[in-house]
C-alpha cells in the first residue's frame, strides 16, 4: 500500500521539478510576448505615417477638375486626425521603450539559471521512492523559491506605485560590497511576503511585505550577507543559523552604514523578542556595536549611534524588556567575534573599522539637509559610494542625530521621492534603461 503513496508523490515531485528546470524558458516566453506587445506602438506609427503620405498625395493630386471643397475639407480633417494619432503613438512608443528597458532588467540573470535549474535537474535525477522522505524538504525549498520568484517577477512587472523602480534600485545594492573575489552576484531582488534569514538557491533577494518602499532597501543587505556567507565559507565560518544572522548584520552595517541600522531596528527587529540570549537580543546588539565601532572617529556619527541605542533601549523599557540584556550582549564573544570576522573579510581594521561611508560622513550630513529641503543633487564620484551616501542621507534626514527635527509625513514623502529620483539617475542611464552591474563594479 505504501508503494502507491510513494510512487504518486515521486511522480508529482518530478513533474514539478521539470517545471523548475524550464524556468528560463517560462521567463523567456513571457519576455517574447511582452516584447511583441510593446512593439505595437512603433509598428502602428509606421503604418499611420504611410497613411499620412497617401492623404498628402490625394490633396496634391492634379486632376482635370478640382476636387470638391467638401472632399478637400475631409482630407484636411483626416490629415489632422492622423497627425494627432502619430503624436499619441510617439508618446506610447517612448513609454513602451521604458517598459521594455524595465522588462529586460529581469532577464539574463545567471544565478537563476545556473543554481535553481541545476538544483532541480539534480533532484529530478536522484529522487526515488527509496529516498523521497529524506529529499522532500530539499524539493520543497526548490518549489518555494520557484513560486516566490515567479510571483516576485509578476509583481515587479505591475505598475503599482512604480514598484519596479524600487527593485531596479534593489538589484544595484550588492554593488556596495565591492569586489567579492572571483564571484559576482547575478540574480535579482523581488517583493515577497517576508525576507529569508538564509541564503537561497538562486541567490534571490527579498523585500518583505508591507515595506516595499525606499526605506526598506537597506534590509536587503542582511539577506545578501547570507548569500556572501554561503559563497565564502572558508573565510566566514559560522556554527549555525544564529551565528550566520549575527554575522550578516555585522557585514550589512560595515558595508551600508547607519541606513541598515535604522531600517533593521526601526522596521524589522521586534523588541518583544529581546530576552536572555535570544536572537533578537544578539542581532540588535551586533548592529549597535558595529555602528558604534565605526562612529568612534566622527562626533556627528557618534551622536547618531547613541540616539539609535537610546531609542532601542526606550522601546525595550516601554514594553517591560531589560535594555541591559542588549548592553551585555555587545561585549559577548558572539557579537565581538562576528564584528572582527566581518571587518577582516572586508579588509577593515577590526579594532577601528572605517568603511567608505564613514570616511565621507560630513558629506552625508550635508546631503541629508538637502534631501530634507527637496533640492538634493546626485552625488558625484563612484556609483556605489554615491548610492550608499544617498541611503544614509535619507535615513539621517528621517532620523536626525539630535531628536526634535524629524520631518512630518509630507517631508518623509519628499525625502523618499527625491532619494529614489537621485538613485535612479545613478542606476539608469539617460535613455532610461537599467544599467545592470555586478558586485565587481
Amino acid at each position: 500500500m505504501g508503494d502507491l503513496l510513494l510512487n504518486t508523490r515521486v511522480s508529482v515531485t518530478k513533474r514539478n521539478l521539470e517545471r523548475v528546470e524550464h524556468l528560463p524558458e517560462v521567463l523567456g516566453t513571457r519576455d517574447d510576448r511582452v516584447e511583441k506587445f510593446l512593439a505595437l506602438p512603433e509598428q502602428l506609427q509606421a503604418s499611420v505615417k504611410d497613411l499620412s503620405r497617401e492623404v498628402l498625395k490625394l490633396k496634391n493630386l492634379e486632376l482635370e477638375n478640382e476636387l470638391p471643397q467638401e472632399v478637400l475639407d475631409s482630407l484636411g480633417a483626416l490629415e489632422d486626425g492622423l497627425t494627432d494619432v502619430r503624436r499619441q503613438l510617439s508618446a506610447m512608443t517612448r513609454e513602451a521603450g521604458q517598459l521594455r528597458a524595465e522588462n529586460s532588467a529581469l532577464a539574463g540573470r545567471r544565478d537563476l539559471d545556473v543554481f535553481l535549474r541545476n538544483a532541480a535537474e539534480e533532484l529530478k535525477r536522484t529522487v526515488t521512492a527509496d529516498n523521497y522522505w529524506a529529499q522532500r524538504e530539499r524539493c520543497e525549498r526548490v518549489f518555494n523559491e520557484y513560486v516566490d520568484l515567479l510571483r516576485g517577477v509578476a509583481l515587479r512587472s505591475m505598475s503599482i506605485d512604480r514598484i519596479n523602480d524600487l527593485f531596479v534600485l534593489a538589484d544595484a545594492l550588492p554593488e556596495l560590497w565591492g569586489p567579492l573575489g572571483d564571484w559576482t552576484w547575478q540574480s535579482l531582488a523581488v517583493p515577497s511576503l517576508m525576507e529569508r534569514n538564509e541564503s537561497t538557491l538562486a541567490s534571490v533577494l527579498r523585500i518583505g511585505f508591507p515595506e516595499w518602499t525606499m526605506w526598506a532597501l537597506p534590509l536587503l543587505q542582511h539577506e545578501f550577507g547570507h548569500v556572501v556567507i554561503g559563497k565564502h565559507k572558508a573565510d566566514l565560518t559560522v556554527a549555525g543559523p544564529a551565528d550566520a544572522a549575527i554575522l550578516a548584520d555585522a557585514l550589512a552595517v560595515l558595508v551600508t552604514g547607519p541606513a541598515y541600522a535604522c531600517a533593521a531596528l526601526l522596521l524589522r527587529l521586534d523588541p518583544a523578542h529581546v530576552e536572555e540570549a535570544s536572537l533578537e537580543t544578539l542581532r540588535s546588539a551586533e548592529i549597535l556595536a558595529a555602528l558604534e565601532r565605526c562612529a568612534e572617529a566622527d562626533p556627528n556619527l557618534t551622536l547618531l549611534a547613541r540616539r539609535l541605542d537610546a531609542e532601542w533601549s526606550d522601546a525595550l523599557g516601554s514594553i517591560g524588556r531589560d535594555p541591559q540584556l542588549v548592553a551585555a550582549a555587545k561585549a559577548s564573544p558572539a557579537v565581538t567575534g562576528a564584528l572582527e570576522i566581518a571587518a577582516e573579510f572586508l579588509r577593515l581594521d577590526p579594532k577601528a573599522p572605517r568603511p567608505r561611508w564613514a570616511t565621507s560622513w560630513p558629506a552625508v550630513v550635508k546631503l541629508a539637509d538637502e534631501l530634507a529641503a527637496g533640492d538634493a543633487a546626485t552625488p558625484n564620484g563612484e556609483r556605489r559610494s554615491a548610492l550608499a551616501s544617498l541611503l544614509n542621507a535619507a535615513w539621517l534626514a528621517r532620523v536626525p542625530a539630535v531628536p526634535g527635527a524629524e520631518p512630518d509625513a509630507a517631508g518623509l514623502d519628499r525625502i523618499a521621492q527625491t532619494t529614489v529620483a537621485r538613485m535612479l539617475e545613478l542606476v539608469k542611464p539617460a535613455g532610461g534603461e537599467p544599467s545592470v552591474r555586478s558586485s565587481r563594479s
